[in-house]
């Protein structure tokens, strides 16, 4: 039997269990992308929704990263339904909590030195350190509020709050927003001042510390906040899915997707959509997305079984499947992959290169540096990570944290 048609067993297996195929499905096909676009060429040789916007504005690249944070959101609901079942008690589960996340912060912290391990130029600012401060978070409340509508309440209260501080709150040393200084500035806003100031700090005691992009970051400290109701959304997914009516389920995700999506494309006439900056509307946004393609996971995979009658469909199931069971290891591989070829060089003629940049300009290069190269070699890139995770899989061998 195939690894695919042996996935299908195992999907049975965890569905009684009572993990959800569609979750397990959307988190594959988001890892998956989430390689994709990060490993392409230079932003002149790859399709401009394979990019992430410059400053204002969105495209399907800047989905990403929250639908992921979505799901792990979703996932802690599914995850807790042990420790609950067993009365595990409250200071265990932060424990537990407290280290998968203190794990994540620090691989997230190997990956930004990995390979010269410079400690003057560290960036602890991250992906990896934001999934890993949002999963805490996570976690401590839905351990504290379990509620429905508490979650939707706080949810949407972390993106006012964010509005107030980037929109209303003065900037020190230039004025208020929108009147002295430009609303959302590249340069100048809050989020930026406050990177900068936390770097300098660290500079200063510790002599480490840099921006991502010299100036900011976009996974800086301000920007936490939304990322947090980001997930936070995910939790309300997660109780949605705790529904036994399939049915249900759909009609109650398209309606909060729905709104969100509506709501956050309304409020970006005042505030623009930013992924850089992750603005309320832009959360909003891409929470109302991820409810909807959740809902379609579920409408496929497991209302209509269409992997079941459809090769194509088994095939994309049964792989995201597969990525989504190491999803971090996948991620992890393809970024500490990545450094090691953008850093070591190798000499052709007269002229260095980089292991990347030699490695693709003999493959897929060599018919041409356009955009159509620059995705062959990304989805290359993609499929040697998959083949990582499908032989962690066969060994039934799940890193877990």
């Amino acid at each position: 039997m195939s690894s695919i048609g042996k996935v299908q067993e195992g999907v049975v297996a965890d569905a009684q269990q009572g993990r959800s195929l569609a979750i397990d499905v959307d988190r594959g096909l988001t890892i998956a992308f989430m390689i994709l676009v990060n490993d392409g060429m230079d932003a002149s040789h790859t399709f401009s929704q394979l990019q992430h916007s410059v400053w204002n504005g969105m495209t399907l690249t800047d989905m990403v990263f929250p639908n992921f944070l979505f799901l792990m959101g979703s996932s802690v609901v599914f995850a807790m339904r042990r420790p609950f079942r067993e009365k595990t008690p409250r200071a265990t589960i932060f424990c537990r909590a407290a280290r998968r996340a203190l794990i994540l912060f620090m691989i997230g912290l190997l990956i930004n030195v990995f390979p010269t391990f410079g400690w003057t130029t560290m960036r602890y600012f991250g992906v990896l350190q934001r999934i890993a401060i949002c999963y805490f978070v996570a976690v401590l409340f839905y351990v504290h509020a379990r509620s429905f509508v508490s979650i939707a309440v706080t949810s949407f209260g972390l993106l006012l709050l964010y509005w107030v501080l980037l929109c209303m709150m003065p900037l020190p040393g230039l004025g208020l927003p929108g009147t002295e200084v430009p609303l959302l500035d590249i340069h100048d806003n809050l989020a930026n001042w406050l990177d900068q100031a936390c770097v300098s700090l660290t500079q200063t005691l510790f002599h480490t510390g840099r921006l991502h992009h010299g100036f900011r970051d976009p996974e800086g400290l301000l920007s936490t906040i939304p990322s947090v109701a980001t997930t936070l959304f995910g939790l309300l997914a997660g109780l949605v899915m705790q529904e036994k009516n399939d049915r249900e389920k759909v009609w109650r995700l398209l309606c909060l997707g729905g709104v969100t999506f509506l709501a956050g494309a309304g409020w970006s006439f005042l505030f623009p959509l930013n992924k850089n900056l992750w603005t309320s509307s832009y959360a909003l946004v891409c929470a109302g997305a991820s409810f909807l393609f959740l809902a379609g996971c579920v409408e496929l995979f497991d209302i209509r079984r269409i992997q079941g009658r459809f090769r194509l469909a088994q095939a994309v199931c049964g792989g995201a499947v597969i990525f989504g069971s190491n999803a971090i290891f996948a991620y992890v591989f393809s970024e500490l992959g990545h450094a090691l070829m953008t850093t070591l060089v190798v000499h052709e003629g007269t002229f260095p290169v980089t292991l990347w940049q030699w490695s693709y300009d003999h493959g897929f290069g060599m018919f041409g540096a356009g955009k159509i190269a620059s995705l062959g070699w990304a989805l290359t890139y993609v499929g040697l990570c998959f083949v990582l995770n499908l032989l962690l899989w066969r060994r039934r061998i799940f890193l877990k944290i």
